[in-house]
C-alpha cells in the first residue's frame, strides 16, 4: 500500500487588535493526516482511504477534537483520446466536544455515502500555424444524500468561491465540517493552444455549469443556500 503521514501544529496571531477572540481562527494542536491507497489495481479499481485527526483549539469558544475517516473504492481508466473516473466513498466524521451549549451533544457524529463520476473527450488538430490546439468535452455526476449538519460545530469549514475549478468538486464547502448535498450533473468544454514539440500551453479557456436536480439543503451558519436548476 501506498501511504502518507503528515502532521502539523499551526497557530495563528492577528494583526488587528480590534479581532474578538470568538471571531479568531482555531489553532491546530495537533493535525494529523493519512492517506493510503492500493499499489495495484484490479479492472482499473483501486482501494483507498484518507482520515483526519484534529484537536481545535480557541479560548472562550466551543472546542474539541474531530475524527474524519473516508475509505474509498476508486474507478480510474485514462486513455490517449478518452478518460472516464467513478468514486464510491463512505464519510464518518464524530466530534468530541467541550464548552458546548447546555442541552447540546458533545460527541455528534456524521456519516454518509459519496458517489461521483465523470468521462470525458480529447479532440486535437494542428493549426495553420503549427500549433497543436486541443476540444475537450467533460461530463460529470455527483450524488451526496442529505444529512441534518446543523448541531457540528464549524472549526474551519467555509463555501469555497464558484469557479472552473469548482465544477467536479465533490463538495461546495473546504474543511471538514460540512459535506454539502448533491444530486446534480456537471457540463465543461475546455480548449487548449499549445506548442506541439514542447507542450507548453499558449493559452487555455473553459466553460462550463453545473446542473442540480434538486436545491441543497445543507449550509453554514448565517449563509444562504444555492438554488436548484443550473449555475452561471
Amino acid at each position: 500500500t501506498f501511504y502518507s503521514i503528515t502532521g502539523m501544529v499551526q497557530n495563528y496571531e492577528t494583526i488587528s487588535t480590534t479581532v474578538l477572540a470568538a471571531d479568531q481562527p482555531y489553532r491546530r494542536l495537533p493535525q494529523i493526516h493519512i492517506d493510503a491507497i492500493s499499489p495495484g489495481s484490479l479492472y482499473d479499481t483501486r482501494l483507498g482511504f484518507t482520515g483526519e485527526y484534529n484537536n481545535f483549539n480557541r479560548p472562550g469558544s466551543v472546542d474539541g477534537q474531530r475524527l474524519d475517516l473516508q475509505p474509498y473504492l476508486r474507478y480510474a481508466r485514462d486513455d490517449i483520446n478518452w478518460f472516464s473516473t467513478s468514486q464510491l466513498d463512505f464519510r464518518y466524521t464524530g466530534y468530541q466536544l467541550s464548552n458546548t451549549t447546555p442541552g447540546l451533544a458533545s460527541r455528534p457524529s456524521r456519516a454518509l455515502p459519496e458517489f461521483s463520476a465523470s468521462g470525458g473527450l480529447r479532440f486535437d488538430r494542428l493549426t495553420d500555424g503549427g500549433s497543436l490546439q486541443t476540444l475537450e468535452p467533460q461530463v460529470g455526476y455527483l450524488y451526496v444524500p442529505y444529512r441534518d449538519q446543523d448541531a457540528l460545530p464549524v472549526f474551519d469549514s467555509g463555501e469555497a468561491d464558484f469557479d472552473s475549478t469548482q465544477l467536479f468538486s465533490r463538495n461546495r464547502f473546504y474543511g471538514g465540517d460540512r459535506i454539502a448535498d448533491a444530486n446534480q450533473a456537471i457540463f465543461d468544454l475546455t480548449s487548449r493552444l499549445m506548442n506541439p514539440s514542447t507542450g507548453i500551453v499558449w493559452l487555455s479557456g473553459s466553460i462550463g455549469e453545473i446542473y442540480r436536480f434538486s436545491a441543497p439543503r445543507v449550509t453554514l451558519p448565517g449563509e444562504p443556500v444555492p438554488n436548484g436548476g443550473t449555475t452561471d
